[in-house]
């Protein structure tokens, strides 16, 4: 969306991509660690991922504010029903090894999300109500698409 509408939109679309590659290979590393046996490394680690993710978001979300005026009310609802569509069968827990780029994961996605989903209510997990990152992500994204709607 963004390659299509903001000048710079391949340059920041590229970006998002080695933001999510470098964050999965991080999630990677800290799935290998041990907190108590590498104590500050992995603290790190944590702050060094964390940091970057937010700052994804923030950055999603100026980037959707830029674009927001260009659009047509037509093209903020399809945009709102995609988001909200995505976030419905959307993974529940981290995959570090899916695909970032834009077919890959519009394939995968889905997928992975409805098997989380099954697993999830076999294991009793979605009873819990306990987000997990990937739904607190998408609970953001949810506030934010509703933000496109106003």
């Amino acid at each position: 969306m963004f390659r299509d509408i903001l000048e710079n939109g391949q340059h920041i679309y590229e970006r998002n991509v080695v933001d999510d590659d470098l964050n999965k290979k991080m999630m990677d590393l800290l799935l290998e660690m041990d907190p108590a046996r590498d104590g500050q490394l992995f603290d790190q680690t944590l702050r060094k991922f964390s940091m970057i993710e937010n700052e994804h978001l923030t950055e999603e979300e100026q980037f959707l504010e830029q674009i927001r005026p260009m659009m047509s009310a037509e093209a903020l609802t399809k945009l709102y029903h995609n988001i909200v569509g995505s976030l419905a069968g959307a993974p529940t827990h981290p995959h570090p090894s899916g695909p970032s780029h834009e077919i890959g994961a519009k394939i995968m996605h889905p997928i992975v999300g409805m098997v989380d989903h099954m697993v999830d209510s076999m294991t009793g997990r979605d009873k819990e109500n306990k987000p997990t990152g990937l739904q607190e992500e998408a609970i953001q994204n949810q506030q934010m698409a509703q933000h496109l709607r106003q």
